[in-house]
């Protein structure tokens, strides 16, 4: 009896020395991005969840159970956009929910945007936690954060010196599934994410799209795994970068998107998950408005207006690269495209660039008509003799080494141009470009 009541007063006291720290965190984070503000320095989000990722990583469980849903949303491709949409819907439903900010989402990011949803009490100010994670944070932060609903959209093969082969990424969501045993929503075409499943898996939902311009996903064996409940997307149409379809349950029809101002069908997938995630009973004005507003996040599709209208998309990895050129011909197979590839080789990009002859351009310069071609960024040249090897015209004066001519030449061009980007030189480009329009800082804009 006195054993059980010394242990009962340590655990109490842990729990209490855990809230004291947390409170002391969230009011350094507040404090940090208050001066950051005021010296112009910043956003100063990253300090505080630096700390809290490699000092005291275990007070995110203090977050456990102050939400009435966490959702995490993880994968190779899509993350962003499905966790955007997704928060859009909520809030358009009247909750108030709190999200990784930019998709800042490794530990420090995610960490930082807890943080700043403590009142001053310690106490969550939202309802709904919505968090894109990155796959080789995602079993360490759900060792202490437990999601309700873990949404997989797909897996592809990526920066192999940040991410080592596909099957390690793999092992990530199996052990984070075991540590946390949430809602599972899957990509039900993707055999090689379904393969992680246990015959025995409960509580599972899937998403598919019916349509031949399904994406090549990574070769496996046919998974046998029954999916109870499965979301259908069918009768697809891409027309002036915008999507329509119908999502079906078994043979009923359940919603109809009609110019969603996404294109491609990864973004059919996008929007399916999103769908797939929602309760049953969720009020479907709710939805058809977030998806009639909805825009492109940050170089997803954005489009940039400065003497013409440029649209920039993000690639990082063949799988997403191959989709945005599908679009490309989909929605531009009658007339010229002018394009802008940049590639940086930053710690973000991944060091290795030699993915990049893994994507499929020679059938892309096939099909589609090439204006002028641009490239750009720390592996601009290798960009160009790709697409020399693919059968495209070039012309090495086309490569632009410095980012300010790039973003000036943006500025004054009677053309309009298509920019494929890595993650950095995306953002770079944008920087550049924001002194000629007015962009939305991803951080404080919250795509």
């Amino acid at each position: 009896m006195g054993l059980g009541l010394l242990w009962a007063i340590l655990i109490v006291k842990k729990g209490f020395m855990n809230y004291i720290l947390v409170i002391i965190v969230s009011y350094f984070a507040k404090i940090i991005r208050l001066l950051s503000k005021v010296l112009k320095k910043g956003s100063g989000t990253s300090l505080p969840g630096l700390i809290v990722e490699t000092k005291l990583p275990f007070l995110v469980k203090y977050w456990n159970n102050k939400y009435e849903k966490v959702i995490f949303i993880t994968g190779t491709n899509g993350k962003t956009t499905v966790r955007s949409l997704l928060n859009r819907i909520y809030l358009e439903a009247g909750n108030k929910t709190v999200t990784n900010i930019g998709g800042a989402n490794i530990m420090r990011g995610i960490a930082s945007s807890l943080l700043f949803d403590l009142d001053i009490f310690g106490k969550v100010k939202s309802k709904i936690l919505i968090l894109e994670v990155e796959e080789a944070t995602l079993p360490k932060l759900t060792k202490y954060l437990k999601p309700d609903q873990l949404i997989l959209t797909n897996i592809f093969r990526d920066q192999l010196d940040a991410y080592g082969e596909i099957d390690q990424t793999l092992d990530y969501f199996i052990e984070s599934i075991n540590n946390s045993n949430p809602q599972i929503i899957i990509n039900a075409d993707d055999d090689k994410l379904l393969n992680i499943l246990d015959w025995n898996q409960k509580n599972v939902i899937g998403f598919s799209v019916d349509s031949k311009d399904k994406p090549g996903f990574e070769k496996s064996e046919v998974s046998s795994f029954q999916i109870e409940k499965l979301f259908t997307a069918t009768n697809l149409e891409f027309s002036n970068f915008q999507t329509s379809f119908d999502i079906y349950s078994a043979t009923d029809k359940l919603f109809e998107v009609n110019d969603f101002n996404l294109s491609g069908v990864f973004n059919v997938y996008n929007l399916l998950a999103v769908f797939s995630s929602l309760p049953q009973n969720f009020n479907k004005k709710h939805i058809q408005k977030s998806i009639a507003e909805f825009n492109p996040v940050f170089g997803r599709g954005e489009v940039i207006s400065l003497k013409k209208n440029h649209r920039m998309f993000l690639v990082k990895n063949p799988a997403g690269f191959d989709q945005v050129l599908d679009l490309i011909n989909t929605n531009c197979s009658s007339k010229k495209v002018n394009l802008v590839i940049a590639i940086n080789d930053k710690i973000a990009d991944g060091r290795d660039v030699s993915w990049l002859w893994d994507v499929n351009l020679e059938k892309f310069i096939r099909n589609q008509k090439l204006g002028n071609i641009i490239t750009a960024g720390s592996r601009g040249l290798d960009m160009l003799v790709r697409m020399k090897y693919a059968g495209a015209e070039i012309n090495q004066k086309n490569n632009f080494k410095n980012i300010n001519e790039l973003g000036s030449f943006l500025d004054s061009t009677q053309d309009d141009y298509i920019i494929l980007a890595t993650y950095t030189a995306m953002r770079e480009i944008r920087d550049e470009l924001s002194i000629y329009t007015n962009l939305p800082d991803i951080t404080d804009k919250g795509n």
